[in-house]
């Protein structure tokens, strides 16, 4: 019998059992567990063995991020802890904000990746070197790559052990540190078994401005389910997480342009201009985390970021975001079709993108009130009445990919837009959906470029000038975020056991019917739609009756619906 089965008694329990505190992140408190009871990490892992807990850096993730429930079982036996105070230590406890992990769950379903993100801090631990050394807990919420400061002592958090060089308890050989007897070790190894020297409490810190606290704050309070305003109207916690991540992922974007906004001073802001992480091999500045794992870099934007969507309104947000903008002043098409392509589309930060953008877009598409008008006349998606009549078979592709493929035309035809991706950004749409759509339709013409030209003519001219589509799509944005309004209104019109789930649905159908945009872009979602969520929208719009449409029209098509 081994040192560590002789320490478990009759009833599998460790006989020294130190409380697991409000916060503490699991392998932090398995460690302090090993320790109590004068076991090596190593003994503390052979109970847990037969558990899926190996010494991997690939368990050394699960187990912080998504934990086997039987090692979660075999943890409570011998900790006499419950299995919900387990899962609340690890990055589970943060599962119904995903947008709170961005982006280290970058591969999984329900992310987006856009550019910024491979900047993206790594997985590991921040610390506060202060709270550290006061209670000797690591907690939780340090791992959140989107924490960048420590609000108890307004102090920037620490990201990079200086000895290794590494994320403090990267833990690249084994779920636990091995350095038995001091939770304040930097949890990293040198080599194969050598525990890196340096502990996390050594390293100095820095202080930060109360603007960058407060913007912690208010993230710290979302993810423990608390709202927050986002444009003046109350929002709930993940749909603000969502907005924050997306405008903060197009921040470091614009700042790592080398036309660089000049207002940004804040120290080693020129760390945003490097695109890809440094050279191991190499010693030095090199050395330096590069952008979004730059912790005061990191805070900077956070605090932008929401500083921005804290305005009251569209315009007042978009007013500070328009600095930023001069370094992509300068780019053919103007900045909009830059901005789309770089964000994942949410309600509020494509409203700030809009109003920001407004009088700033490429002269060919603006030249004249008319084009203006025939700009915001032209739907994403084609009329379907218009697309079964004139287009009925010259389009081997799904009704969707037709009607946006059309579009595009149209506004290549009308606007004098040279590609794809100037035509998507002509009327607002993803420049990845537009190019998509352009080569399935290509490849499933059935018949000759001069008869498609021609029924493209018709379409035009069938076209309403009255209309405005940008409106429309801005109010079911603005509808996305001021839910509390027209909810009670709506749930009227269904039968009570819908309601919970059918908001997302009748989202999507007013952006996809009234506003006539794709569903892949529909705000009612943080996510673009799986492929289950758009078979049960499918559904849903075939269900909806008459009554519960008339409302959901009168929503999008009168604004005053909501009072």
């Amino acid at each position: 019998m081994t040192a560590a089965l002789a320490a478990v008694d009759t009833a599998g329990r460790l006989p020294s059992r130190p409380v697991l505190h409000a916060g503490e992140a699991l392998d932090g408190y398995l460690e302090r567990l090993a320790d109590a009871n004068h076991l090596r990490r190593g003994q503390l892992l052979d109970l847990l063995s037969g558990h899926r807990i190996a010494a991997t850096a690939q368990a050394a993730y699960s187990l912080m991020t998504s934990p086997d429930p039987s090692a979660v079982r075999r943890i409570c036996e011998i900790s006499g802890l419950q299995v919900d105070s387990v899962l609340d230590a690890t990055l589970a406890r943060f599962a119904a904000f995903p947008a709170a992990v961005w982006p280290c769950a970058a591969q999984a379903p329900y992310c987006r990746p856009t550019p910024g993100q491979r900047t993206a801090p790594g997985f590991g631990s921040q610390v506060c070197p202060r709270c550290l050394a006061e209670d000797a807990i690591w907690r939780v919420q340090w791992r959140l790559p989107i924490a960048a400061v420590c609000v108890e002592h307004a102090t920037v958090l620490v990201t990079h052990c200086r000895g290794c060089l590494q994320r403090f308890r990267s833990h690249s050989n084994a779920p636990l540190g091995l350095a038995s007897g001091s939770v304040h070790a930097c949890g990293n190894l040198i080599g194969r078994s050598r525990p890196c020297p340096h502990l996390a409490v050594d390293h100095a810190v820095e202080g930060t401005g109360e603007m960058q606290v407060d913007a912690t704050r208010v993230v710290l309070n979302a993810v423990e389910g608390r709202s927050h305003p986002v444009l003046g109207v109350r929002t709930a916690p993940s749909v603000l997480l969502g907005e924050v991540c997306n405008l903060l992922t197009l921040l470091v974007e614009l700042l790592s342009r080398r036309g660089r906004p000049g207002f940004v001073d804040w120290p080693d802001a020129d760390l945003c201009c490097w695109t890809r992480p440094p050279s191991r091999a190499s010693w030095g500045r090199s050395m330096l985390p590069y952008p979004l794992q730059h912790a005061k870099i990191r805070a900077g934007l956070l605090a932008a970021a929401l500083g921005i969507l804290g305005e009251d309104t569209a315009d007042a947000a978009a007013a500070r975001l328009r600095p930023w903008l001069g370094a992509i002043a300068g780019l053919p098409d103007g900045p909009r079709g830059w901005l789309m392509s770089r964000t994942t589309r949410t309600p509020a930060v494509d409203l700030v993108i809009d109003a920001a953008t407004a009088g700033r877009r490429h002269r060919s598409a603006f030249g004249s009130t008319s084009a203006r008008r025939s700009a915001a006349a032209i739907p994403q998606l084609i009329d379907t009445e218009i697309y079964d009549r004139i287009f009925d078979g010259m389009l081997a592709v799904a009704a969707w990919t037709g009607r946006v493929y059309v579009s595009l035309c149209v506004v290549r035809v009308s606007l004098s837009a040279n590609s794809w991706p100037q035509a998507a950004a002509r009327i607002g749409l993803d420049p990845a959906i537009a190019n998509d759509a352009a080569r399935r339709a290509l490849a499933g013409m059935r018949v000759t470029p001069a008869v498609f030209a021609g029924a493209v003519h018709d379409a035009s001219s069938m076209l309403s000038h009255d209309r405005d589509f940008r409106r429309r799509e801005d109010r079911v944005r603005a509808l996305v975020l001021d839910q509390h309004r027209w909810l009670p209104r709506w749930r009227a019109s269904m039968p009570p056991d819908r309601w919970p789930a059918t908001t997302p649905y009748a989202i999507a159908w007013m952006w996809c019917e009234i506003a006539q945009a794709p569903l892949q872009t529909s705000p009612g979602w943080i996510a673009p739609p799986t492929s289950a969520q758009q078979v049960a929208y499918r559904r849903f719009g075939q269900t909806l009756g008459s009554v519960a449409q008339a409302t959901l029209r009168d929503l999008v098509m009168n604004p005053g619906a909501t009072r």
